[in-house]
C-alpha cells in the first residue's frame, strides 16, 4: 500500500478547514484492505479489531476510527481504491 500512488484518494481531502482533520485516507485504505485480506468485512468488526488485534493497530498507527467512519470511507472511496488495485 505504501508503494501505490494514492493521489486520487489524497485529492479528496482538499483544503477542508472545518472541525477535526479527517483520518488519513492512506491509513484507512490499509486498514480496510488488511481487514478484507484476513476475512473481516464488517465495519463494526474492523472497529473491534482496531482495539484488540496488534496487526490492525499497527496499520492504523494508533488511530481508532469508529465503525461509522470506516463505513463512510468504504462507501465513498472504495470505488477509487478498487480502481487503483486493479492496476497493480
Amino acid at each position: 500500500m505504501d508503494n501505490l500512488k494514492l493521489t486520487a484518494l489524497d485529492a479528496v481531502d482538499g483544503d477542508e478547514t472545518r472541525g477535526q482533520p479527517p483520518y488519513a485516507r492512506r491509513m484507512m485504505s490499509k486498514v480496510l484492505v488488511y481487514g478484507y485480506c484476513v476475512g473481516v468485512f464488517s465495519s463494526r468488526r474492523i472497529e473491534r479489531r482496531l482495539a484488540e488485534a496488534v496487526g490492525f493497530r499497527v496499520l492504523a498507527a494508533g488511530n481508532a476510527p469508529n465503525f461509522r467512519t470506516i463505513a463512510d470511507f468504504r462507501k465513498l472511496d472504495l470505488a477509487t481504491l478498487a480502481g487503483l488495485l486493479k492496476r497493480c
